[in-house]
């Protein structure tokens, strides 16, 4: 009996021992876990559209190929970017498209790229850029000092320049360097 008692003891023994080598303290896997779960999207949205309401009327209509949500850092990546605004008449406001985009709900900004255009109605006119950042705040519109923009109107009046700010609670436009462009005058009828 101590035999098999012994040997029991001895197979307990090497059990455990082989729990303790395949134990490590190395937690590489966990952190590839962690790091595989931020850049993993929560949500994958295929053709997605997003209306924004008020007073029960639809004011913004953002349409997407794809939109991938991520944490409020990381932001929401949009592919295939279309947006309208309206007024609260149902007018046709703003107009535009971008290839990509990400969106941060934390502090309400959007850096866009990717053959934007944007229309204003009301201003008769579009804005052609590259890449842009919008802020929602204080209704900001800007780009890096390098980034050529080019504004036209549907009067032929244009302008185009090198980095660019514009605020348009304020209706007024910067650029940093290299502005030319026309201004086409029409006298009243």
């Amino acid at each position: 009996m101590s035999r098999k008692k012994n040997l029991t003891h001895s197979l307990y023994l090497l059990f455990f021992l082989l729990l303790l080598v395949n134990c490590s303290l190395d937690y590489r896997e966990v952190q590839m876990a962690e790091k595989l779960l931020e850049e993993t999207p929560k949500t994958i949205l295929i053709n997605f559209k997003h209306t924004i309401v008020s007073e029960g009327k639809g004011v913004v209509v953002l349409e997407a190929e794809r939109a991938e949500v991520f944490s409020q850092e990381k932001g929401t990546f949009l592919w295939g970017l279309y947006l309208k605004e309206y007024a609260g008449d149902g007018a046709l406001l703003i107009e535009g498209w971008a290839e990509r985009a990400v969106w941060y709900s934390d502090n309400e900004k959007a850096s866009i790229s990717g053959s934007i255009y944007l229309y204003s109605y009301d201003e008769r006119a579009g804005i052609q850029a590259e890449e842009l950042t919008w802020e929602k705040q204080g209704k900001n519109l800007s780009s890096e000092e390098d980034e050529l923009i080019v504004i036209k109107k549907d009067d032929g009046s244009f302008l185009q320049g090198r980095g660019f700010e514009a605020n348009f609670r304020e209706k007024k436009i910067h650029f940093f360097k290299g502005v030319k462009g026309s201004y086409v005058w029409e006298e009243d009828q």
